[in-house]
């Protein structure tokens, strides 16, 4: 793989994990979420371009990032979000 390929991949998966530790994860779990966080949204973005099924990837990624949320949550000590989900901004 190219060099630029593989810097892009590994900048969008500190930029995940940073955010993770930022919400209160342990860097040692972060590490391991960014990743497969990573791996969620390039495959879903694969699938997107191979079937074209937009709704069912949504929904996918709707799930994905709900379990993202959940381990953020568990980090906190939370068992549901402090923030309703109706009123989180979503351009963070």
């Amino acid at each position: 793989p190219g060099s630029v390929r593989a810097d892009q991949i590994g900048l969008w998966r500190a930029n995940i994990e940073q955010r993770l530790v930022e919400e209160g994860v342990p860097t040692e779990y972060a590490v391991v979420e960014a990743s497969l966080v990573k791996a969620m949204f390039t495959g879903l973005v694969v699938d997107l371009l191979a079937t074209g099924d937009r709704r069912r990837l949504t929904r996918a990624l709707e799930v994905g990032l709900a379990r993202i949320e959940q381990v953020v949550w568990a980090s906190a000590g939370l068992s549901e979000p402090a923030i309703p989900a109706s009123t989180r901004h979503r351009d963070r």
